[in-house]
């Protein structure tokens, strides 16, 4: 049987089973009205929500963006009959980290002889030359990895928005070959402390609060990158780890959240901790048939 597939987002409840279990059992009924017969999540309308539910690292402060929930959530999300369906990790790097030389070697040599240059932005029009090539940049580079669902006109649209109007120029890159784009890293600063303390509210002066945070928070978050797969076994990916770096120190960042790395993706994920990445949290997606 092909599974048609309902998403759940945004739950919220008190630690009370009865009421978690009448809100699932609410959105089944929805669901097998349509025809659907699986529900997955917690998972956003969009590629740029945060996916799953925090199972560890509840210590730690939330990167923007990425969902933060209360201990007890997975316990209510599994009495409801749901079981484990995927696992994401995010990693945390010191402003003080350095990676190893070889890395950096291996980022200049690939440049050289691969001929790719990393294009730098100054400014929000710089930028907006990129939105043209950012779809079939951004699909190309999740060519071969597992879960990438392509991105659709409204989706790269939505992105554009955020990167015209929220990020710093100099924190966006992009892997050129000759004149195309072959890889990307989306890196921005952290104002989820402005966020806390206006308690998400924009008026009366809780937009100021944000601006101010953008100049001044010494967090960033690392919540895009990716390579064409023709180039990833080719010294590609050394590139990229290349960029990361330089983007945390050239920025005067103290610390850096690479944001929710799928477990799926262990080549990724191997070579991140076997470059002294600490993978300090983790979402859980859960699903269950209808």
């Amino acid at each position: 049987n092909k599974a048609r597939t309902a998403f759940f987002f945004l739950f919220e409840c008190e630690d009370n089973r009865e009421a978690a279990q009448a809100l699932f059992e609410a959105g089944f009924a929805w669901a097998r009205r349509r025809g659907l017969n699986k529900m997955l999540g917690p998972k956003g309308m969009t590629p740029f929500d945060g996916l799953g539910m925090l199972v560890r690292g509840f210590e730690h402060r939330p990167a923007f963006g990425i969902p933060y929930n209360l201990r007890y959530y997975p316990a209510l999300v599994e009495a409801a009959g749901f079981h484990t369906s995927g696992e994401i990790v995010s990693g945390y790097l010191g402003g003080s980290y350095r990676l190893p030389e070889r890395v950096h070697q291996v980022a200049r040599a690939v440049q050289q002889r691969r001929g790719l240059r990393v294009v730098r932005y100054r400014s929000r029009r710089d930028l907006r030359s990129l939105v043209p090539q950012l779809q079939q940049l951004y699909n190309d580079a999740l060519g071969g990895t597992p879960g990438g669902v392509p991105l659709n006109d409204e989706e790269v649209a939505a992105l554009a928005e955020q990167l015209l109007w929220f990020a710093d120029p100099r924190l966006i890159k992009i892997v050129m070959k000759d004149a195309q784009p072959v890889g990307f890293l989306f890196a921005y600063p952290d104002v989820s402390a402005a966020v806390q303390r206006t308690r998400g509210r924009l008026w009366p002066l809780g937009w100021l609060d944000l601006l101010i945070e953008l100049r001044r928070t010494k967090w960033i978050n690392i919540n895009g990158a990716g390579i064409i797969e023709k180039y990833r076994g080719l010294g590609g990916t050394a590139l990229l780890f290349s960029e990361l770096e330089k983007s945390v120190h050239e920025g005067g960042f103290a610390h850096a959240d690479l944001v929710q790395v799928g477990v799926e993706n262990d080549k990724m994920q191997r070579e991140l901790a076997e470059l002294g990445i600490d993978f300090y949290k983790m979402h859980r997606s859960y699903e269950r048939e209808l």
